[in-house]
Formats: structure tokens, sequence, C-alpha cells
């Protein structure tokens, strides 16, 4: 009898230790593969606030940043305030607010913080995996600064102020 229970713990820890070992390799490769995707923007589909499916890629030959919000933050809001108050300065350049919250939230938030009246600006809904997987996105504000031929110039994680942001533009 104690062999079996032996037998069994045994059996469990290893089992757990493989698991363990598994989801770390499994997290490796995504971060292997956010990082790829990421240094070289590889064109990705967004819903923007009309409804449309639109393609982001960098045949614009315009510099671009993607600012990933969720409406309720803070932090969100003080960048769009910011972005607004900037657009100025940030005209040469699109500029991509992009959450996965519903067309009809984003839409709104467009309007309040006035995003929706200047044509660099674009707001748009991804899905929430596609953001995880793909930009490895996993708190808001994030921001991605990005050259005219789609190399990352820059990667911020929470609330940015202007000046960082005009330093790679």
């Amino acid at each position: 009898m104690k062999r079996i229970i032996k037998l069994s713990i045994l059996s469990c820890f290893i089992f757990i230790v493989g698991y363990l070992i598994y989801q770390i390799v499994e997290q490796l490769q995504q971060k292997k593969e956010t990082l790829q995707f990421t240094q070289t923007l590889q064109p990705f589909k967004i819903l923007n606030v009309h409804g449309d499916r639109q393609l982001l890629d960098f045949a614009s030959g315009r510099k671009m940043i993607f600012f990933f919000f969720n409406t309720e933050c803070d932090h969100c809001q003080a960048e769009a305030k910011l972005i607004r108050r900037e657009l100025r300065q940030l005209k040469k350049t699109n500029i991509y607010f992009i959450s996965t919250e519903s067309i009809e939230t984003i839409r709104a938030f467009g309007k309040t913080y006035d995003l929706l009246v200047t044509s660099n600006v674009t707001l748009g809904q991804i899905d929430g995996k596609e953001v995880f997987e793909k930009f490895g996105v996993n708190t808001f504000p994030m921001a991605f600064i990005y050259s005219e031929d789609g190399k990352l110039l820059k990667k911020y994680t929470g609330e940015v102020k202007i000046e960082a942001i005009t330093k790679y533009l």
C-alpha cells in the first residue's frame, strides 16, 4: 500500500514538473513570435470605428504610432488628451488608437477626446487574443512607434510624455 502511495506521489510530481516545463517552453516560444512580429511590423487588420476592416501596414510611407488602450484607464485617457493637444506636432505621423472593447465604446472615446476630426488618427478594435499574441500587450496603455519602413523604433509601457514620443518622429 505504501508503495502505491509513493508511486502515485512520484507520478503526480513528474506530471506537474513536466507540465510546468511545457508551459515555460510555450511562453518562451510566444515571446519569440511576439518579438519577431513587433520588430518589423507585419500587416494586420482592425475594425475601424466606421465598421470597416482596415489593413494596417507601413505602405503609407509615414511613421506610425500604435496606442493600445482601454477607455476606463486613466493613463489612457491622459494619453488621448496629450495626443489631441499635440496633433500639430504629429501631423506627419499616422496614429492608431486600438482597443479590444466594442466599436461603440471606442467611438465614444474618440468623440470624448476629439480624436475623430483628423485624417491621421484612426481608432479601431482588435481581438484581445490577437493583441496579446502579436504585440504582447497585457497592460494599458502601451505604445509602439514604427519607422516609415515598418521597423520598431520604440516601445513604451505606461503613459508617455510627448517629448519622448516626438524624439522618435
